[in-house]
C-alpha cells in the first residue's frame, strides 16, 4: 500500500487491519450467507459484460469479486481493492481455490492509481461509506472510469432506518458508552451515506453525469439460536467494537440487555430485524 494511501483514512485503515478485518475473516462463511442476496442485484445494476475492465471497491473477503468474475466469464479484467490485508489474504485464497483469474490489491480506493487504462465498471457492496473526504474520493473514482463507465454500489441508509443495528445499539449504548456524544451521521462509518440528499450532493459535486438512488430493503437478522445471535452481534460490527473496549462486568450486563432487546424479534430460527440500503448507480 502506498504511503499516500495510508495518510488518508488512516483510522479506518487501522481498524480494518485489526479487530474488524480479523472478525470478518473468522466469520466469512456466515457473513457471505447473510449478505448473499445483495450480490445479484448489484451485478444486475452494474451490467458487466465480457471484455470489460472491472474493479470491486472494498472487496473484503472477495464474495462479490468472485461473483463478478463468474458473471463475466474468462474475458476482461477483474480486480478487487481493499485496505484490509487479512481480508484480502482470504479473498486471494478463495480465488485460488476456485481457479478464478482475479487481481487483489491492498490499497485505499479513494486515492489509489488504477492504472493507465480506464475502468469500465466499478462495484461495491458496503465499501464506500468509510471515506474521510467523500467528495474527493468519489471524484477520484469517477476520474478512474472510462467514458461511459459506471459505478454501482450498496450503502446503508441511516442508522435509525436500520433496526438490525439500531435495536441492539439502543440496548447496550447506555451501558457501554453512557457518556458518548451523539455520533456524527456524516462521519466515516457504515451509515455516513444514509442521508439521500447528502448522497445526491456528493455524487453531483464529484462530477457524475447522472445517478440513481433506489431504496433496497433487506432482512439483516442473523440466523440460528438466540445464543448464535448474541455471538453474531458481539463479535462483529459496531456492537462488537463497544464490547471489545469494555471491562468484563459491563460486558456481562450489556449481554443481558442485548438478549432482552433481540429476544422479542427471534422466531426460533433467526432474528427478524430489517435492514434498509440504497442501491446506487452513477455514470461518468
Amino acid at each position: 500500500m502506498d504511503e499516500s494511501d495510508r495518510d488518508a483514512n488512516a483510522e479506518q485503515i487501522e481498524f480494518w487491519n485489526g479487530l474488524a478485518g480479523d472478525s470478518w475473516v473468522a466469520s466469512q462463511v456466515e457473513m457471505d450467507e447473510l449478505l448473499d442476496g445483495l450480490i445479484e442485484p448489484l451485478l444486475d445494476a452494474a451490467e458487466p459484460t465480457r471484455g470489460l475492465r472491472c474493479i470491486d471497491v472494498g472487496c473484503g473477503c472477495g464474495a462479490t469479486t468472485l461473483a463478478l468474475r463468474r458473471r463475466m466469464g474468462g474475458d476482461g479484467h477483474v480486480a478487487g481493492v481493499d485496505v484490509s490485508a487479512p481480508m484480502l489474504a482470504r479473498a486471494r485464497e478463495r480465488a485460488r481455490q476456485a481457479e478464478l483469474d482475479i487481481d487483489f490489491e491492498c490499497a485505499d480506493a479513494s486515492s489509489h492509481r488504477f492504472g493507465p487504462h480506464g475502468v469500465d465498471r466499478m462495484i461495491s457492496r458496503f465499501g464506500v461509506m468509510f471515506f474521510d473526504r467523500p467528495v474527493e474520493a468519489f471524484t477520484h473514482l469517477r476520474d478512474a472510469l472510462s467514458p461511459g463507465g459506471k459505478l454501482s454500489f450498496f450503502c446503508w441508509q441511516s442508522a435509525a432506518n436500520n433496526p438490525w443495528l439500531h435495536v441492539p445499539m439502543r440496548a447496550i449504548g447506555p451501558i457501554l458508552a453512557p457518556d458518548a456524544p451523539a455520533p456524527d451521521p456524516s462521519a466515516p462509518g457504515p451509515f455516513s451515506l444514509g442521508d439521500p440528499q447528502r448522497l445526491h450532493g456528493i455524487l453531483q459535486e464529484a462530477g457524475f453525469a447522472r445517478h440513481t438512488i433506489d431504496d433496497f430493503p433487506y432482512p439483516m437478522g442473523p440466523r440460528g439460536s438466540l445464543d448464535d445471535a448474541l455471538r453474531f452481534y458481539t463479535r462483529r460490527g459496531p456492537v462488537a467494537r463497544l464490547f471489545h473496549d469494555a471491562d468484563a462486568g459491563l460486558r456481562d450486563e450489556a449481554t443481558e440487555a442485548l438478549a432482552a432487546a433481540i429476544k422479542p424479534h427471534h422466531d426460533g430460527e433467526r432474528v427478524n430485524l430489517q435492514g434498509n440500503a440504497f442501491l446506487v448507480t452513477a455514470a461518468r
